[in-house]
């Protein structure tokens, strides 16, 4: 899961949105900036929260990374407006390769106690044997 929203991040983290008297307004292909609805589309950056169990163990989900999108300085983009600013995902490229970091950790952890299972197991068998 949480390579999954990391990834999410990182391919995103490009992606801009126009601007619109200064709020962030999502631009579908065919539309302008005051022709959307109320929903803002566009990606918006994930994180994974974890929360413990009162019965044990532990529960993860997505949630939102608040906030959404930071104002950048963007004057080639074409989605910017008049002063050069887009809205860019708040997606931290640091943050996003320590997550990965994390992950691949907690999998090898994973993986050496199943190992370490499956070793006990085979010397059990063999002295009861």
């Amino acid at each position: 899961m949480s390579v999954s929203a990391t990834a999410s991040d990182i391919a995103n983290m490009g992606v801009s949105e126009a601007l619109v008297d200064g709020e962030i307004q999502p631009v579908t292909p065919g539309q302008t900036p005051g022709q959307q609805s109320g929903d803002q589309g566009g990606y918006r950056p994930l994180k994974v929260v974890q929360e413990s169990l009162a019965h044990g163990g532990v529960r993860a989900s997505y949630g939102a990374i608040s906030p959404a999108f930071l104002v950048a300085f963007n004057p080639v983009d074409p989605k910017a407006d008049e002063d050069g600013l887009v809205a860019m995902p708040n997606v931290d490229l640091a943050a996003e390769l320590l997550n990965l970091g994390i992950a691949q950790r907690a999998y090898e952890a994973s993986l050496k106690v199943v190992e370490t299972e499956e070793e006990m197991s085979g010397s059990l068998l063999d002295a009861l044997n």
